[in-house]
């Protein structure tokens, strides 16, 4: 869903800011803002990380996660209620009304000038174009794969965003990470062979919506580096042009066939429809409130726990049958993704250090 790209997408984003001064999807535009809260959390609220506050946050972050995609996956698959856009653009309009409300009625944060927002008007609309499309293509992939096959899929973005950082910035990789990469895009092959929940519809779409992803990613570290671009203000300003991106796949592959007629029994289908739009932004806000009292790696870290929690979830709630080669997949593929962000952050961490002492990383 939206809200949860845009939650990892904002402490990614963040951990790039904090490198340059990377948020992998949407999120990174949520947290990235030139997130003063990863900095001053990673700072300086180190210690709080085993408080109970923080431990409650973390595991109900996770359980929120858990229950928004066995939810769709539920709807898709058992209730055969076949609508993911539409999921995807009522989350996107409770993403807008939630922070359009904490920060213009309750000033939860200062909101940028009209000069401001129009200075950053190309990126805004790329980075909207990128999270609706990424967010919808992702939804509609869970519609024709499982969650797990997904997941193994989206795990290779760190590979995509290494690539594109060399081939535009002429950036380099320590043989580690390039070998971990490598690594991931086997497991993935391996996840790939056979897959009895594989489509060639739902591969396709969960590619592009990594790539689009990329995309997100890259557009809202830029906006969060700029004044009074916070991750809130930018998933305000996002939430709008990517609803109307949204709006001609829900009118091609949805609305004839919800046009015709709505059975009586699908309107508790659309009740929890909405039912997941609210939690969606809680869950992004609890996203939010758990980096600032940590920090953008920590926040890494209980993303991966999380991607390991939801596939074993799924995979045990929808029964999936994978041979035993898609599960040795599975579990490389998430191994080494775990790994990359743990060596991602040391090398972060070292660069850092040597920065505040003066030497050039």
């Amino acid at each position: 869903m939206e809200s949860d790209k845009d939650v990892e997408l904002s402490m990614l984003v963040e951990e790039d800011a904090l490198e340059d001064a990377v948020d992998p999807t949407g999120a990174a535009h949520a947290d990235t803002a030139v997130t003063v809260d990863g900095e001053r959390a990673g700072a300086s609220q180190e210690g709080s990380i085993l408080k109970p506050y923080t431990i409650g946050l973390c595991f109900t972050w996770i359980f929120l996660n858990v229950l928004l995609s066995i939810t769709n996956k539920w709807l898709f698959r058992v209730e055969h209620f076949a609508y993911p856009v539409m999921i995807i653009m009522l989350g996107t309009l409770m993403t807008f009304i939630g922070s359009a409300t904490l920060l213009l009625v309750f000033k939860y944060e200062p909101v940028p000038s009209t000069e401001e927002i129009m200075r950053s008007w190309k990126v805004l609309l790329v980075n909207s174009l990128a999270v609706g499309l990424s967010t919808g293509l992702e939804n509609i992939s869970i519609l024709y794969t499982s969650i797990s096959l997904n997941q193994a899929i989206k795990a290779c973005l760190p590979a995509v965003a290494m690539a594109a950082a060399y081939l535009l910035e002429g950036r380099t990789y320590s043989a580690p990470l390039i070998g971990l990469n490598f690594v991931m895009i086997v497991g993935v092959v391996l996840a790939l062979l056979h897959n009895p929940s594989f489509s060639v519809f739902g591969f396709s779409t969960a590619v592009v919506s990594t790539v689009l992803n990329l995309v997100h990613v890259m557009a809202s570290a830029e906006l969060l580096r700029r004044p009074h671009m916070t991750s809130m203000v930018v998933m305000m300003l996002s939430a709008p042009p990517a609803l109307l991106s949204l709006f001609p796949l829900f009118m091609w592959l949805e609305y004839p066939t919800l046009a015709q007629r709505v059975p009586r029994h699908e309107m508790l289908d659309i009740l929890v429809m909405f039912c997941t739009a609210v939690v969606a932004f809680v869950y992004v806000l609890l996203g939010l409130e758990l980096v600032r009292v940590t920090s953008a790696v920590y926040f890494t870290i209980v993303s991966n726990l999380k991607v390991v929690v939801l596939v074993v979830v799924s995979t045990l709630v929808f029964v999936n049958a994978l041979s035993q080669l898609n599960m040795l997949g599975l579990f490389i593929t998430f191994l080494s993704f775990c790994s990359y962000n743990v060596v991602k952050a040391r090398e972060e961490e070292r660069q850092r250090r040597l920065a505040s002492a003066g030497f050039a990383p």
